[in-house]
């Protein structure tokens, strides 16, 4: 299971902040993008400061907005490794994909309940909270939602939301191929070890097992 640190930041300053920590370590970053259309959370992201950092093709953007197939593009021509959009937000979804796929870009969609997934996609991401700000306490149905789509969906899921130290390794337990955590790393005085520990926990238990 990989770990994935997530931005969610507040404001330019704390952006920075969260970029600087992994500047020189080659991992995925997810990049939290809410509008304050989507839901009342409106976040703060500087797509020049992205690109200046070289950090696209080490970014995977979820878009937490309205008006995803006028707004996809512009996110897409950064090349992150990935994107991850809520469906019922996608109007058209066979333009969405194929821009995806034409950027070269893995496309990914959130999923908060039991459904059919009847559309082409690269991976799902299970939300383990209400979209918003971070720090939530996790959903009852995280696992249960897990144990679904592992069974009946031939891509890699994950979780984003709610995880923390006391619950991570049964996350680990459920065979998840990533999990997502932004306050756990970012709140600590230390992001970078705190990252780096977490990280060697998983693999830990992972050769122990």
């Amino acid at each position: 299971m990989v770990l994935i640190p997530a931005v969610n930041a507040n404001n330019l300053v704390e952006f920075l902040k969260n970029l600087w920590v992994f500047r020189k370590k080659s991992i995925l970053l997810q990049i939290d993008v809410f509008d304050g259309k989507y839901c009342q959370r409106k976040n703060y992201v500087n797509l020049f400061f992205l690109k200046l950092f070289k950090f696209s093709n080490l970014i995977e953007f979820h878009l937490m907005i309205k008006d995803v197939d006028l707004n996809l593009e512009k996110y897409l021509k950064l090349y992150p490794s990935r994107v991850c959009v809520d469906m019922d937000e996608v109007k058209d979804y066979d333009y969405c994909y194929g821009l995806a796929k034409k950027y070269g870009v893995e496309f990914g969609l959130f999923v908060c309940e039991e459904k059919e997934i009847n559309k082409s996609v690269d991976f799902l991401v299970i939300m383990g909270v209400s979209p918003g700000s971070s720090g939530q306490a996790i959903k009852e149905n995280v696992f249960d939602l897990i144990n679904y789509y592992a069974t009946n969906c031939d891509v890699l899921v994950g979780v984003d939301g709610g995880v923390n130290e006391e619950n991570i390794l049964k996350f680990k337990d459920a065979k998840l191929d990533f999990i997502y955590s932004g306050s756990m790393i970012f709140k600590d005085k230390n992001p970078l070890e705190k990252f780096n520990k977490i990280q060697n926990l998983l693999k830990w238990e992972t050769l122990s097992n």
